[in-house]
C-alpha cells in the first residue's frame, strides 16, 4: 500500500477515535438492531430528536414496521453506503440473518436466510429468497437488482412469506424500493474513487413535467476490481456496470395514480473470480494432466492465494431490461391496484476449464486428448407477470387485502463445451418453463382496540415444464452418438397460509405470535446427468412450517427502538443440491433431504444518544441443521472412517443428520456508531463513524467437507463526512475493511476433477482486502 494510502487510513482512524470514548455503551448493541434493519443513523432523527417511524411495503401495503407481525429489516441508501454495500451480494453485511453468496461470473446470486438456502444451479428453480423491485418478483437468474444505486431502501422480510410471496419466498423476501418521482425539481450527482481502482459516477434528477405528471431519472456507470488476479494477463478480475432507470408518475385525479418504470442495465465481468486454495500435490486433472502441468510455477496454492493463470479471459456480459406499470384507484375508501411487469435478460458466458498452464492448449495426452479452453453459454430470461389486488377500508372489525396473480417465467440456457476430442465434449440446450396462477387474501380482525387477529390464505397452481436437447461430440461409453431430446411438464396445486395475533402493550410497543406455512414447488434438475434411459422426474415439493414470537417498540420518547424475534422453522422434503462426485462429467445432484430446521433469535435496534451520538446494531443467533438426511453425497476424498459408506448398488453416501447446514454461521452481528460534530467557524458539519460486522465459522460445502471452512472474522469500516450546512454538497473519506482482514466468501470442492483428492477453489468479495477512497456528492 502506498504512503498516501497509509496516511489516509490513519487519518480516518484518527477521526473515528474521536468517538471511542462512547464505546462502552456498545454493550447494549446485543439487545439492538442493525444499520440494515431500520434506517441510517443520520436520517432517522427528527427536529425533536426522535427516531422516525419506518414504513414497509413488501407485504403489498404500506404499514408501520412496528405494526407488521413479521421480523423485518429496512436498510436505507445511506446505511448501504456507510456499510460498504454496493451490490445485493453484500447485503448480508448489514442484515445478520442473511448470507449472500457472491455471483461473480456465476449463473445467479445465492441467498441464505436464517441458515436456509438451496444454492441451486438449475435454471428456473427458486432459491427460496424472493428478490423484488418495488414489489415485482424477479426471475431467479436475474441481475436486474444486483446494483444498489439510487434506492430509497431495501426491505428484508425474514422467514417464509408464501402467503403473499408465493413459490419464490419459502425462506424470505428482499424487496428493493426505488425513489418516487417528486413534485419539486431536485437531484444529486456523485462520484467515487478508491485506491484499488474503483471508478464510479451516479446521479438522479426528479421533478414535474406538468401539473399532473412527474418524473425521475437515475443512472450509474462504474468499474470495480476484485482481489483475484490472472497472472497470464496481469489483470485483476473486474466488473463493469452501467444502467439507467426512468419513472413517470401520472396523477390525473386525486383518486388515481399511474406509475411507469423502465430499467436498462449492462454488466460485464472479466475473470474467474476464484483461485485454488487447496490442491493435493498428487492431483491429476481428469486422470491425464498432473498438478504442476496444470498449475504453473509462480502460483503457491494456499488459503491466501488469490492468483490463477488461465489462457484467454473468461467472463460474462449481461443486459437486463425491465418494465412495470402500476395503477392505483381509490374509491369509497377502497384501493384497487394493478401491477403489470415484464423482464428480459440476455447473458453470455465464456468459461474455462480448471487447467491453468498457459501452454496447456497445445498439449496432447495419450496421443489423442487436447483442449481448446472454450466453454460458451447463453442465457435468455423472459418473465411476464400481472397482479390485481384490492385493499379495503376498515369495515367494522375487519380490513382486507386480496388479489390474484399470474406469472410466466421462461428461461433458456444454451451450453457448449467445445473441447476437442475429449469424451465429455457436448452441447446442451435447456429451457425451464413455469406458469403460476394464484389467489390470495389476508384479513386483519380487530378483536379489541389493542388485539388483532391476522389470517392469510393463498391457493397456488404451478405448472412446471422443461425441454432438454443434448449432443456429445464424442460420446462416453453408453451415451448416444446422435442428439436426443426430452421434454415434460407437471402441474401442482398448493394451499398455504398464515395466522398471527398482535397485541399493543402501549401506543409505541407491540408484540405478536405467528404461524406460517410455506412451500417451494417441484423442480426439474436440468443440470444433472441426463440420458435416454434416465427415469427423469422432478424433485418433490418442499413444505415449510414456521413459528415466530416478536416484540417491537419505541422507548425513551422514541430515542430508542428495539425489535426482537424468536423463530422455529421446519422444512420437510427439504430440497438440496450437491455436486455428484460419481457422475462421468461435472454434475449437480438435486434431491430431497428428509427434514431440516432452523431456530434462533434476531435482535435489532437504534438509539439516539447524548452528545450527538447515534447507534444502530443487530444480532442473529441461528441454529440451522439437517434433522434427517441419511443419504447425502460424500464429499471428495471422504473415507469410510470419515463416514462415507457404500451401498449394495455401489453408490457412496453419508449421513448428515444432525449436522449444521452449509453457509450458515451460528452467530452474526453488526454495530454502527456515529457522531455529528458541528464546526461553528465554518459552514460545515463533520460526521465521523464506523460499522463493524462479525460472523462465526461457516462451512460452504453442501456435502460438509471439513476443509471447506472460513473461520470467524470481523470487518471494520470507517468513514468521515464533511457536509455543507445548507445541503448543497458533501465529501466523504472512507476505509472499508480498515483492519485488512482477509476472508473467503465462497468455496467450491473441485476434487472430483482431480482424481478424488483434496482440491478447493475460493471466491473473495471485493472487500476481502482493505481499500480506501473518497466520495463526492452535489445536490440541487
Amino acid at each position: 500500500m502506498s504512503t498516501r494510502t497509509t496516511v489516509l487510513t490513519r487519518a480516518l482512524m484518527g477521526c473515528y477515535s474521536l468517538s471511542m470514548f462512547a464505546l462502552p455503551i456498545a454493550s447494549f448493541a446485543q439487545d439492538a438492531q442493525e444499520p440494515s434493519s431500520s434506517t441510517t443513523t443520520t436520517s432517522t432523527s427528527t427536529s425533536k430528536g426522535q427516531i422516525q417511524e419506518v414504513i414497509v411495503t413488501a407485504q403489498k401495503r404500506k404499514e408501520n414496521l412496528r405494526d407488521a407481525p413479521v421480523s423485518a429489516a429496512v436498510v436505507t441508501e445511506e446505511s448501504l453506503v456507510k456499510g460498504g454495500v454496493q451490490t445485493l451480494d453484500d447485503i448480508g453485511k448489514l442484515v445478520p440473518s442473511v448470507v449472500a453468496a457472491p455471483s461473480g461470473g456465476n449463473l445467479r446470486s445465492g441467498f441464505t436466510m436464517r441458515g436456509i438456502s438451496t444454492s441451486v444451479i438449475t435454471i428456473g428453480a427458486p432459491s427460496g429468497t424472493a428478490v423484488m423491485i418495488d414489489g415485482v418478483t424477479l426471475a431467479p437468474e436475474s441481475m436486474a437488482a444486483k446494483q444498489l444505486t439510487d434506492v430509497q431502501n431495501v426491505e428484508v422480510l425474514r422467514g417464509p412469506q408464501a402467503t403473499l410471496g408465493g413459490r419464490t419466498a419459502s425462506s424470505g423476501v428482499i424487496n428493493i424500493v426505488t425513489r418516487v418521482p417528486e413534485a419539486e425539481f431536485g437531484g444529486r450527482a456523485g462520484a467515487t474513487l478508491t485506491n484499488d481502482g474503483q471508478r464510479r459516477v451516479e446521479g438522479f434528477v426528479t421533478g414535474p413535467i406538468a401539473q399532473q405528471l412527474k418524473f425521475s431519472l437515475s443512472g450509474y456507470d462504474g468499474k470495480t476490481l476484485y482481489p483475484t488476479r490472472n497472472l497470464n494477463t496481469g489483470e485483476h478480475d473486474r466488473e463493469k456496470a452501467k444502467g439507467i432507470r426512468a419513472k413517470l408518475l401520472y396523477t390525473p385525479t386525486r383518486d388515481l395514480d399511474v406509475t411507469f418504470m423502465a430499467l436498462h442495465s449492462d454488466m460485464e465481468n472479466k475473470g474467474t473470480f476464484q483461485s485454488f486454495i487447496v490442491l493435493d500435490p498428487k492431483a491429476v486433472y481428469r486422470g491425464i494432466v498432473p498438478y504442476r502441468t496444470a498449475i504453473p510455477e509462480g502460483i503457491t496454492v494456499s488459503r491466501e492465494n488469490v492468483d490463477y493463470a488461465v489462457r484467454g479471459t473468461p467472463g460474462t456480459t449481461a443486459t437486463d431490461k425491465m418494465y412495470s406499470l402500476v395503477a392505483n384507484y381509490r374509491i369509497g375508501g377502497w384501493t384497487l391496484s394493478s401491477v403489470t411487469a415484464r423482464q428480459e435478460e440476455d447473458r453470455d458466458f465464456v468459461a474455462n476449464t480448471h487447467l491453468q498452464n498457459s501452454d496447456w492448449a497445445s498439449m496432447a495426452f495419450n496421443g489423442r486428448y487436447s483442449w481448446d479452453n472454450s466453454q460458451r453459454s447463453v442465457l435468455a430470461v423472459r418473465t411476464t407477470s400481472q397482479e390485481f389486488k384490492v385493499v379495503s377500508p376498515q369495515m367494522g372489525i375487519l380490513d382486507l387485502l386480496a388479489g390474484v396473480y399470474y406469472g410466466h417465467d421462461e428461461t433458456k440456457f444454451d451450453f457448449a463445451r467445445a473441447t476437442v476430442e475429449i469424451p465429455f465434449a457436448f452441447s446442451a440446450f435447456r429451457m425451464a418453463d413455469t406458469k403460476t396462477k394464484a389467489a390470495y387474501a389476508r384479513a386483519t380482525w380487530t378483536l379489541t382496540p389493542d388485539l388483532n387477529l391476522i389470517t392469510g390464505l393463498r391457493v397456488n397452481r404451478d405448472e412446471i415444464g422443461y425441454v432438454y436437447n443434448l449432443r456429445y461430440n464424442t460420446p462416453p461409453s453408453g451415451a448416444p452418438s446422435v442428439p436426443f431430446s426430452r421434454s415434460d411438464a407437471a402441474a401442482q396445486n398448493t394451499t398455504v397460509g398464515d395466522v398471527a395475533l398482535r397485541y399493543k402493550l402501549s401506543p409505541t410497543v407491540s408484540t405478536y405470535a405467528s404461524f406460517a406455512r410455506g412451500y417451494k414447488p417441484a423442480i426439474w434438475n436440468l443440470d444433472g446427468t441426463i440420458t435416454p434411459a434416465n427415469d427423469f422426474r422432478p424433485v418433490d415439493r418442499e413444505n415449510v412450517n414456521s413459528y415466530e414470537l416478536g416484540l417491537k417498540g419505541a422507548f425513551l420518547n422514541r430515542r430508542l427502538t428495539l425489535n426482537a424475534a424468536l423463530f422455529n422453522t421446519v422444512y420437510t422434503n427439504f430440497q438440496v443440491q450437491t455436486f455428484d462426485p460419481v457422475a462421468p462429467a461435472s454434475s449437480f445432484a438435486l434431491a430431497n433431504a428428509g427434514k431440516a430446521s432452523t431456530r434462533g433469535i434476531e435482535l435489532d435496534g437504534r438509539a439516539l444518544l447524548p452528545a450527538e451520538f447515534r447507534m444502530n446494531a443487530s444480532l442473529a443467533f441461528i441454529d440451522a441443521k439437517y434433522d434427517d438426511y441419511g443419504a447425502a453425497t460424500c464429499y471428495t476424498a471422504q473415507t469410510v472412517a470419515q463416514g462415507c459408506a457404500r451401498a449394495a448398488s455401489g453408490t457412496s453416501y453419508q449421513n448428515l443428520s444432525g449436522t449444521r447446514l452449509p453457509n450458515a454461521p451460528k452467530w452474526k452481528f453488526n454495530v454502527g456508531l456515529e457522531r455529528s460534530i458541528p464546526i461553528d467557524s465554518m459552514p460545515f458539519d463533520l460526521t465521523v463513524g464506523g460499522t463493524y460486522a462479525f460472523q462465526t465459522q461457516v462451512n460452504f460445502d453442501p456435502n460438509g467437507n471439513p476443509i471447506a471452512v472460513q473461520g470467524a472474522y470481523g470487518i471494520l469500516n470507517l468513514n468521515a463526512t464533511l457536509a455543507e450546512r445548507n445541503g448543497r454538497y458533501d465529501v466523504s473519506l472512507f476505509a472499508n475493511n480498515a483492519l485488512n482482514r482477509g476472508y473467503i466468501s465462497g468455496i467450491i470442492d473441485q476434487g472430483v476433477r482431480w482424481g478424488n483428492v483434496a482440491a478447493l477453489t475460493a471466491w473473495r468479495s471485493r472487500d476481502a482486502q482493505r481499500y480506501v477512497g473518497v466520495r463526492l456528492n452535489a445536490y440541487f
